[in-house]
């Protein structure tokens, strides 16, 4: 499972699940630079979740995820 490590003002390190939702921006490091993108899709398969970004009119496969019993898929609908 991925953990965001974040340290806050008084010190203290946390660890928090991952969260990837759809329309969200992260940070990215690529080539050594770090890039805000925007999470424009995420596809399930048979055994992945395929999550892709997106910045200005490019779109990237960022992180493949394996499906198993740590992942929780979450639906909102309208």
């Amino acid at each position: 499972m991925k953990f965001f490590t974040n340290q806050l003002p008084n010190g203290q390190v946390v660890e928090s699940p991952m969260a990837y939702k759809v329309d969200s921006e992260y940070a990215v490091e690529i080539d050594g630079v770090k890039v805000r993108k925007r999470i424009s899709q995420i596809t399930e398969t048979e055994t992945h979740l395929l999550v892709y970004l997106k910045s200005e009119d490019e779109y990237q496969l960022w992180n493949k995820i394996p499906k198993n019993e740590m992942v929780i898929i979450e639906y909102k609908l309208d």
